[in-house]
This record gives C-alpha cells, sequence and structure tokens, in this order.
C-alpha cells in the first residue's frame, strides 16, 4: 500500500514540528476545559501534516482534532491527532506521539504513530500485521495479572468519580501497575510491542485512539466492548484491548455485581 508510506511521511513532518518546539514556554489556549488546549506545537504539525495529506490526496476527507472535518466527496478518509499527548508536552514530559488513521467507509485500513523524541515509527495495514520501524511487533505472553501492567485512560468529559471507580477496580483485580500516560495512541503502541499487558479506555475521543487501535489488533491483541464482545465498530470509544491472557480478568471488573 502506497499510502502507508506517505502518511509515515506526514506523521514525521507534524513530529518534526513538534520536536523542534518541545522544551520552548508556549502559549496555551483553552479549548472545551482547562484540561483541553492547544498550543502552537499542536497547530504547526498539524498544518505540516495536512500539507502532505491534501497534496497527496485530494479527493481524500480529513478529521483532524484542531480543524476538525474537512469533507469531501470520497470513501477515503484520514482521522488525524497531530500531538497526542499535549499537556505531556506543554510540561517537558516527552511521551507524546502524532497520530493517522486512513479509513474506507470508516474501517480504518491503516494507521501510523509515530513518537518524534525516541524517533519510533509504528504502523500496520489491516490484515499486514504491526510494525515499529519496520520490524514486526506483537503483543506479549504474560499471563499473570499480578506481573500486568494495565493502561486506564478517559476523555476529560468522563465522570472523575466514575473513573476513579474503575481505577479502584482495576487495583483490586491484583494488577501489578496501573498508569496513564495521557497519550492513548503510544499507550496503544506500548501494548502492541509487548511493553505492557492492557489498555482500557473510557470514552475517548476518535483522534486519539483510531489509529492505535488497528495497531493493536495487527499485533495480535484481543479487543471487546466491556462486556466482552468482540470490537467490530472502529468508533467504539469505550473498549479493552490485551494480550488475551489477562483480558477475562479484566472484563470482571466490568460486571454489574462486581
Amino acid at each position: 500500500m502506497q499510502e502507508i508510506t506517505k502518511m509515515i511521511k506526514a506523521a514525521k513532518a507534524g513530529g518534526k514540528v513538534a520536536k523542534k518546539l518541545f522544551g520552548e514556554s508556549l502559549k496555551v489556549t483553552t479549548k472545551e476545559s482547562l484540561n483541553d488546549f492547544r498550543t502552537k506545537a499542536d497547530t504547526g504539525s498539524e498544518t505540516a501534516i495536512l500539507e502532505i495529506l491534501k497534496k497527496e490526496f485530494p479527493d481524500f476527507g480529513i478529521y483532524s482534532e484542531e480543524i476538525g472535518y474537512l469533507r469531501k466527496e470520497s470513501e477515503y478518509d484520514f482521522v488525524v491527532d497531530p500531538l497526542d499527548g499535549s499537556y505531556n508536552f506543554v510540561i517537558g514530559i516527552p511521551d507524546f506521539s502524532i497520530s493517522i488513521a486512513l479509513r474506507k467507509n470508516k474501517e480504518v485500513i491503516a494507521a501510523v504513530v509515530y513518537l518524534p523524541i525516541l524517533n519510533y515509527v509504528y504502523h500496520a495495514e489491516k490484515g499486514k500485521g504491526a510494525f515499529l520501524n519496520n520490524k514486526k511487533i506483537s503483543v506479549n505472553k504474560e499471563n499473570d495479572i499480578k506481573k500486568s501492567t494495565v493502561v486506564y485512560a478517559f476523555d476529560y468529559k468522563f465522570s472523575i468519580n466514575s473513573a476513579n471507580k474503575i481505577e479502584s477496580k482495576i487495583w483490586k483485580a491484583g494488577v501489578n501497575r496501573m498508569i496513564n500516560n495521557w497519550s492513548p495512541a503510544a499507550s496503544c503502541c506500548l501494548l502492541a510491542s509487548g511493553k505492557i499487558e492492557a489498555v482500557i479506555f473510557s470514552k475517548i475521543s476518535l483522534h486519539d485512539f483510531c489509529a492505535g487501535k488497528l495497531i493493536v489488533k495487527e499485533a495480535n491483541a484481543l479487543v471487546t466492548d466491556f462486556e466482552g464482545k468482540k470490537e467490530e465498530n472502529d468508533e467504539n470509544n469505550k473498549f479493552i484491548a490485551s494480550n488475551g491472557l489477562i483480558h477475562q480478568k479484566l472484563l470482571n471488573i466490568f460486571k454489574k455485581d462486581n
């Protein structure tokens, strides 16, 4: 698929902008809440990405975090997060990513997540596996929940009380570590490359997980909704993805009587 090469080019262009601005004191513009904001790194990365995507794919639609939807009469569109992990970026934590997904009739068929500080390029095409810097990757085979690391992330609009209850249940399930690195795309890549055992997402935004979800699926992760039903909707924003071996124990967290 020629598209993936051009998507990587676009992601790297955005990453170059972000990396250049990383560590600077940037003006922060609040969006819908104090926890949801943008900087010139977000908009600069987006401009660089969209310049390439528009040139290479003039007939494709684009949905990007900062500008919204640029609709076209096409069955194809891109979902772009020009800087996933903006909060980390602003406070100087080098854990952020650039995320681009290509969809056909809302089904994700290709994905790229780029971590510019590490120069890690994760990519996947539907049915062809997942890769880190062109080396095939897969989830790990850890089956002990007590040795497992789980990422739990939720949207800014999600109820804090509900999030706290879920976090408490995750700890009670006996996990070794529960983390939230505030970059869902990067979290997915940790799972896909075997570094952690699961991610749990509660109502996060499409641009946060769209590319990452395909990458974990192609890295042999099990992806279901909170009831254990196999993932069939690429837009579902409440899901568990794991190495499959600790999945049932995580599903038990969401049982009504738990």
